[in-house]
């Protein structure tokens, strides 16, 4: 019986150090992915600056959209 708690214990402990290494992985990805995010908004904040100060009707000096 005691073998059995042992075991089943040892068990738990592995599924948890398992979870643990998956929670790394997944914090590390998201990390990534904010990153990513933070550098599309920067760009997308700069492109409306930038058509903002061309003015209605108006395009960007090189701009051909």
């Amino acid at each position: 019986m005691l073998e059995e708690l042992a075991r089943r214990e040892a068990m738990a402990r592995q599924r948890i150090e398992e979870i643990r290494e998956q929670i790394a992985a997944l914090e590390a990805r998201m990390e990534g992915e904010r990153d990513q995010l933070s550098r599309l908004v920067i760009t997308r904040e700069t492109v409306e600056e930038i058509l903002n100060a061309a003015g209605p009707g108006k395009k960007g000096r090189g701009c051909s959209w």
